[in-house]
């Protein structure tokens, strides 16, 4: 299951887990977090069960766009031994996050 991610779950969903966390930054506003949505799907269909996807509504969980500079969306940050290791920004291929995906789960 994707992960909705508020500033009061994201200690507990994300900081503690020991899988690679990819949070998705977006608004329902946003016409490329929509045409982003279909490729979270298919990246939790396939990665179910090495990683932990979460999405993170930015008008409603300013905390955490705040904490980690958020000021573009969709921005996708990379997080692993509650780290920030990588981030994307804007509407990127499927391809692009299986590549970063399988080199970070190695």
């Amino acid at each position: 299951m994707i992960i909705t991610v508020t500033n009061e779950n994201f200690e507990s969903t994300i900081m503690k887990s020991s899988k690679l966390c990819i949070l998705d930054f977006w608004a329902e506003w946003c016409n490329p977090c929509k045409a982003l949505s279909p490729i979270i799907d298919n990246i939790y269909k396939r990665y179910k069960d090495s990683i932990v996807l979460g999405k993170v509504n930015v008008d409603n969980n300013d905390i955490l766009s705040e904490r980690y500079s958020i000021q573009s969306i969709p921005t996708i940050l990379f997080i692993k031994n509650n780290k920030v290791i990588d981030k994307e920004i804007g509407l990127v291929s499927e391809d692009i996050l299986i590549n970063k995906i399988d080199q970070y789960l190695l």
